[in-house]
């Protein structure tokens, strides 16, 4: 069994020879090793010399915290996570500076693996799944409560503490959208492409908690199939496919999957937000439910039979993602124009190809028996040949009467 911390997705390390090791920080922390290094940070193990026992403490990497608006993400990381009280969220106990003013964290220790470790690549068992995930949502629903929306859910970000009875915590709110706060600059994309909800895909477009909700879905059909729905390569054929391809069902790539939970699945992974569950408490419930319903029973509850009733989706034509269908803001970049119209909401282009043929093959309606309305063109060629006929009547009625 390893230690580990929260750590934004690092790898575990030990004997790292590191300036801080065997140091005193904020005069309590006594710096013993490092546990983990991510892009943004090293996590230590340290002693926590007033409560007498062991933390893990999370330190901005250096060339980092010269970055004013990097340093203000990991403090917001930092004091939103300390305002979510809640047992399935990592417990953050303190921050400060060092020394030379690199912002740094404490945290409980934890003891296990991060959820895409624990998983390790393979399908487990459905109830195992439902384990995991109620308490996902346990955790994220208190986050939500407090106005926090993650935006980077991923089994990285999820710890599974084995000897507690798989007890699960949710890590990292680095990028998590916070009540009243001008970080998130408009236009930017946040979150981890094989994860990402379809608006979070799309820039300048606003996330609510239900983008959390079809992150969760896609951690839920990779534990429950062993893959995520598109892959995890090129990430903008990723995004793409998030936005307007409609994932394998579930049961498809493993019919071990029991129908009512993958109907949780399926609501979690729509395209639009609207049509997910409404908040992580029904998505909780109706995973509650799932849990106890066999194949060939019925759903006895009239609430928890709402909440797992498939929702009525708008008859959508998924493109192809090979045919790249793009943005107008993708457009202009393309080929190098300015927007005439910078405020101008963002509309998506046609997202499938448009076969020329289909048109030229379409036969015209029969006209319908009986008298037609004349048309304007054949209006003007009837009183044009009247204009023409009148002096040769005339010339006939002169030489008759003459």
């Amino acid at each position: 069994m390893q230690t580990w911390a929260a750590s934004g997705g690092g790898y575990p390390v030990t004997g790292f020879d590191d300036a801080l090791i065997g140091t005193i920080v904020g005069e309590r922390y006594e710096v013993l090793d490092v546990l983990g290094e991510g892009g943004m940070a090293t996590v230590y193990l340290a002693y926590d010399e007033a409560r007498v026992s062991a933390v893990a403490m999370k330190v901005m990497r250096p060339s980092m915290a010269k970055d004013e608006a990097l340093r203000r993400r990991f403090r917001n990381e930092a004091q939103a996570t300390m305002s979510i009280v809640d047992p399935h969220v990592v417990e953050i106990t303190d921050f400060g500076e060092l020394d030379d003013g690199t912002p740094f964290y404490v945290m409980e220790r934890l003891v296990g693996h991060p959820l895409d470790e624990y998983a390790d690549g393979e399908a487990l068992p459905p109830d195992e799944v439902v384990h995991i995930a109620i308490q996902i949502c346990r955790g994220l629903a208190a986050a939500h409560d407090k106005g926090f929306i993650h935006r980077d859910l991923k089994p990285e970000n999820v710890f599974v503490e084995v000897e507690d009875a798989l007890a699960v915590k949710v890590l990292d709110f680095g990028v998590a959208k916070v009540p009243s706060s001008n970080l998130t600059v408009p236009g930017s994309v946040f979150g981890t492409p094989c994860y990402m909800s379809p608006e979070q895909a799309v820039p300048r477009r606003e996330v609510d908690a239900r983008t959390d909700i079809y992150s969760l879905g896609i951690i839920l059909y990779e534990l429950l199939t062993g893959d995520v729905p598109f892959g995890c390569g090129d990430p903008i054929q990723v995004m793409l496919s998030h936005v307007g391809q409609a994932p394998d069902p579930v049961r498809t790539r493993n019919p071990a999957v029991p129908t009512a939970l993958a109907r949780v699945v399926d609501r979690c992974l729509r395209k639009k937000p609207e049509e997910r569950f409404p908040s992580m408490v029904a998505l909780c419930q109706a995973l509650e439910a799932a849990a106890h319903i066999e194949d060939d029973d019925t759903v006895p509850d009239i609430e928890v039979e709402e909440a797992l009733a498939p929702v009525e989706v708008n008859k959508t034509i998924f493109f192809d993602p090979s045919k790249m269908a793009i943005t107008v803001d993708d457009l202009v970049e393309e080929l190098g124009l300015a927007p005439t119209e910078p405020d101008a909401p963002e509309l998506p282009l046609a997202s499938f190809p448009i076969d020329p043929a289909s048109f030229a093959s379409e036969e015209r309606l029969p006209t319908p028996p009986g008298p037609q309305p004349w048309e304007p063109a054949a209006q003007r060629s009837w009183m044009w040949s009247c204009l023409l006929l009148l002096p040769v009547i005339l010339a006939a009625v002169y030489f008759a009467l003459g």
